[in-house]
């Protein structure tokens, strides 16, 4: 059970550390303002760095579930109602 916690903490943490980063870059994008070539390439970098973020992102929540349960956990998914971990 303490292994537990600790996985699910660490998915935790990671998500949080994730969620920072995409945080930091569409603030960076949002800033720059689209008046020379020099920013429309920061923009152009920042607007990537959030999409990979993003994906990122999406990867901790997965991790972050998988922590949660013993089997998928939601409807449609093979083992959908089979004990899951409280």
């Amino acid at each position: 059970m303490a292994d537990d916690k600790v996985g699910l903490g660490a998915a935790a943490a990671a998500l949080e550390a994730e969620l920072r980063r995409f945080e930091q870059v569409t603030d960076l994008a949002a800033r720059l303002e689209l008046k020379s070539q020099k920013n429309l390439e920061r923009a152009a970098r920042a607007a990537q760095d959030a999409a990979e973020a993003q994906a990122r992102v999406a990867e901790k929540v997965s991790a972050l579930i998988e922590e949660r349960c013993w089997t998928p956990c939601w409807p449609g998914s093979p083992g959908w109602g089979t004990k899951q971990r409280k």
